[in-house]
């Protein structure tokens, strides 16, 4: 019989003898040998103690511990924080240790709880909830090679920056192209730079950057699936640049554009009402009312819908002036 399995059937021994009213002073339980008899009190704290400290030390045993693997050794305890020198790794009865990174062959990492709540937050589109969990603990596992720490990352860039908290937001995007140039999620982190770069009026070097990333859905009828948000950006960005470039007629491309072949939920409903509002300012009311109905009708609790409303109003009188 193993260690812990004994000291399981001590403990449950144990206790099947108390709920049987067996007096503390002539308690009869079983331990790994045998039936033990226990006359002395004090006797009995004690094996008590001892028998719910090993029991402790075997169960803690059990638990799940981040795996490090380097050239020369297996490391198993847990990762506190990751910097561009190592990682900082933490050993039961040792301490903290760096662990170099270019050293390691190797991880199997468990993600903090907050990490996982804000990704699965932001998944769902509760931008507030990721942004508060992923908060600061997310900057601790920059660089970690790992699914979870990259999302993590990237989301909480996004996130910060949808609140317009475009400190974090920029902090967030520069890490992650630092740290993770190869992952498919760089191209997002670019494009989250770029849109900064919007909020700072940087038109003419945003629709630069954008141009170029643009390339690779030109040369393409629709993009894949998984490239659908990305393309949906990249050309809504473009037309918010040109917009600030006050050239509306190309704007309005962009927008379209997005509407016929880039029609990524979260972008599209954006990309109809900045495309009737540049069609209503060029006195092509009958065009922007039908956009403005679509985004209306399907997308009731959006929060252009109001001003979509106002703006179907002012175009539907327009349109009741010319015939």
């Amino acid at each position: 019989m193993t260690v812990p399995s004994a000291l399981t059937n001590l403990i449950t021994n144990r206790w099947s003898f108390i709920r049987r009213g067996t007096s503390l002073r002539a308690l009869v339980f079983m331990d790994a040998g045998g039936v033990c008899f226990m006359k002395n009190i004090r006797q009995r704290i004690w094996l008590y103690a001892g028998t719910m400290l090993l029991a402790t030390f075997w169960t803690g045993a059990s638990i799940a511990q981040d795996v490090v693997v380097t050239r020369q050794q297996t490391y198993r305890g847990r990762v506190q924080s990751v910097t561009a020198d190592g990682i900082q790794f933490e050993i039961s009865g040792v301490g903290v240790i760096n662990i170099p990174r270019g050293a390691v062959v190797q991880m199997q990492v468990a993600p903090p709880p907050s990490i996982t709540r804000g990704i699965a937050a932001y998944e769902r589109g509760n931008i507030r909830e990721a942004r508060q969990s992923l908060d600061r603990i997310v900057f601790q596992y920059q660089g970690l090679d790992l699914d979870w720490a990259m999302k993590g990352l990237a989301y909480f860039g996004r996130a910060a920056l949808l609140s317009e908290d475009f400190q974090n937001a920029e902090r967030a995007f520069n890490v992650f192209m630092q740290a993770y140039p190869d992952s498919s999620m760089a191209v997002d982190a670019r494009l989250g730079l770029v849109e900064i770069e919007l909020q700072k009026k940087n038109f003419d070097t945003a629709l630069e950057t954008l141009r170029e990333m643009a390339e690779v859905y030109d040369r393409q009828l629709k993009p894949p699936a998984e490239q659908l948000p990305l393309s949906a950006g990249v050309y809504m960005a473009i037309g918010q640049a040109l917009e600030g470039l006050q050239q509306p007629e190309e704007a309005e491309q962009a927008y379209l554009r997005v509407i016929a072949l880039y029609p990524d939920p979260r972008r599209y409903p954006e990309a109809l009402y900045r495309c009737a509002s540049l069609m209503a300012a060029r006195q092509q009311p009958s065009k922007a009312a039908m956009l403005l109905d679509e985004l209306i009708e399907n997308y009731p609790t959006h929060s252009l819908n109001e001003r979509a409303v106002e703006l179907r109003n002012v175009v539907a009188a327009e349109i009741r002036e010319d015939g």
